[in-house]
């Protein structure tokens, strides 16, 4: 999960500021993450294993799950209060 320490935070942070501080279309969001997941798979040489694999697509899925549980659940939370709710 994205909840490392810190102490940890802070060297990653100062290495994705340039990307963090624009407004990305979504496309170069997908090259960005993409990018950071081939170089993740690939980081041992140009032989694909299974494991690293198993690993980045589990590292993403459950990143974006996380996203749902905390940002996409209460926004959708308060859009059903205020235009009324769907699901009766």
């Amino acid at each position: 999960m994205p909840y490392i320490p810190l102490t940890d935070r802070k060297p990653l942070d100062l290495k994705m500021a340039p990307l963090l501080e624009e407004n990305l279309p979504a496309g170069s969001l997908a090259y960005v993450l993409t990018r950071i997941v081939l170089n993740y798979i690939f980081r041992q040489g140009t032989r694909v294993t299974y494991a690293a694999l198993a690993l980045a697509i589990g590292v993403m899925f459950l990143t974006m799950l996380e996203v749902v549980r905390r940002v996409v659940n209460p926004y959708e939370d308060t859009k059903a209060k205020e235009n009324g709710e769907v699901f009766l």
